[in-house]
């Protein structure tokens, strides 16, 4: 994870070990984390009572039926909160879906949207919703991950958008067609040949899984990188988030752009600087290293290919984040083959070019 977002999940972690027992009133929102001021006026306190000034006699019955003040039907908000380096943390939670009406830049106040988003997340991952940033949720943060958002998947690959996130075989040209996708590696990656025979060996599971749920048949073969539909490679990956370990995009194939004998390809983007894993490995590996499994991760990319969203079953194959050490998630839970089920279900009738022209 980048510098500037460690250093304010640090500094929020270490101020709840020296806080977690205290607690500021803020309207109806209490927090454990007000790192300065409320940029607005702290309602004032009350004065303590002065004895000799005369009260009004307490009713034999011990109820009080002295006259209430009138709520107010439009209380004011409370007050904005300013806590230094929240901004980042906006901006994780925007780039994961769980954030849509923000104006960037992102400012370090604590809004009820940014608590909202908190909530979100939490309940995504269910964890505890209280709406603080607090140990359990911190920890989820810190977590290696996908970069496909969770919530709120823009699809918007037309004649003047030429990436989008994966919306699975419907956009493919011969997808539903011939239920027959081809793949290739990319040359620059120079990709071993034990590499690619995870990604066939993951390719095969996913084709048989379908084949077993009696929706359809999908198969796929390994051709030339130039006329694949899945093109797989390694990179420099360059997010707002570091800690990304993988993503998947559709695209236009280069050529063949706004949409005269366009070809719409889906490209798996792996994470060049980490440590990948191989089948069989007998040792011990940990994320928190920069070592992950290939069979793991390339099974969760594939996923997004044929149209799978992220889960958030922990068992899952698309569960988005990387939980333990040597996190080896290669077969299919009964979440993925329901979910595949649906989507093939969805896609069984439609031909391919309504979808990628988003009729």
């Amino acid at each position: 994870m980048g510098n500037n977002m460690k250093s304010f999940l640090f500094t929020l972690l270490l101020f709840c070990f020296l806080h977690i027992h205290k607690s500021s009133a803020i309207g109806a929102y209490t927090s454990p984390f007000i790192i300065s001021e409320p940029t607005t006026t702290s309602a004032p306190r009350l004065k303590p009572l002065n004895p000799n000034t005369p009260q009004p006699p307490t009713p034999h019955n011990g109820l009080d039926t002295s006259p209430q003040p009138t709520p107010n039907p439009n209380p004011p908000p409370p007050p904005s909160v300013e806590i230094t380096g929240l901004a980042v943390a906006k901006q994780y939670f925007y780039d994961f879906g769980y954030m849509t009406n923000s104006t960037y830049p992102f400012s370090d106040i604590l809004d009820t949207e940014t608590i909202s988003a908190i909530k979100t997340y939490q309940k995504f991952f269910n964890l505890d919703v209280t709406g603080q940033i607090a140990n359990q949720t911190l920890n989820q943060m810190f977590l290696p991950r996908c970069i496909v958002p969770d919530l709120n998947v823009i699809y918007d690959l037309n004649s003047e958008t030429n990436v989008s996130w994966p919306q699975g075989i419907r956009w493919f040209p011969n997808g539903t067609s011939t239920n027959h996708l081809t793949y290739g590696f990319l040359p620059e990656s120079e990709i071993p040949l034990d590499f690619q025979t995870v990604f066939t060996d993951a390719f095969n599971r996913w084709s048989e899984a379908i084949a077993e749920l009696s929706v359809t048949k999908l198969s796929f073969t390994e051709t030339n990188y130039n006329i694949s539909d899945i093109k797989i490679g390694f990179y420099f990956l360059d997010n707002s988030v570091e800690d990304v370990v993988a993503g998947t995009i559709m695209r236009y194939q280069d050529g063949s752009y706004k949409g005269n004998g366009s070809k719409i390809v889906g490209d798996i983007r792996l994470d060049a600087s980490k440590h990948w894993i191989l089948p069989g490995y007998s040792g011990t590996w940990s994320w928190l290293d920069g070592e992950f499994d290939l069979g793991t991760v390339a099974m969760h990319q594939i996923g997004h290919i044929l149209g799978l969203s992220h889960s958030s079953n922990a068992k899952s194959v698309m569960y988005p984040s990387i939980l333990t050490e040597n996190e080896v998630k290669v077969e299919l839970s009964a979440d993925d083959k329901n979910n595949i089920l649906n989507v093939f279900k969805k896609v069984s009738s439609v031909t391919v070019s309504s979808y990628a022209w988003g009729n």
